[in-house]
């Protein structure tokens, strides 16, 4: 088996996963939430070099940097590191408010004790 078709065959194994590297994952979410390389930075207190070093791949984000985007964008580890979606069990809630997400979240466990 050539190394192409190897790698193919790495990214489809085990799951859905996306094409896209996890620099082109962050940059996704960072559009997806209207900042730019620099309001990003601020956001996660680093400096614009090092964010835009990370999605271009010079550099790789530091775990406290991925549980970061993880929890604020609310997407997976798994998500974000390697592509792997569980679209069963996950609700995209990019794109509302934090009390919106409160809301979904109360919602949630209410439907959980019932």
């Amino acid at each position: 088996m050539s190394t192409k078709e190897n790698r193919k065959e790495q990214k489809t194994a085990g799951g859905p996963k996306d094409q896209m590297t996890i620099q082109e994952r962050i940059k996704e979410l960072r559009c997806k939430n209207r900042l730019t390389q620099e309001g990003a930075a601020l956001k996660f207190h680093t400096n614009k070099s090092t964010w835009s070093r990370i999605e271009s791949g010079e550099r790789a984000p530091s775990l406290q940097l991925v549980e970061q985007i993880c929890k604020e964008w609310h997407v997976s580890a798994d998500y974000l590191l390697f592509g792997e979606k569980d679209t069963e069990n996950q609700v995209d809630l990019s794109g509302l408010s934090f009390s919106q997400i409160h809301i979904v979240k109360e919602l949630v466990n209410d439907l959980r004790r019932s």
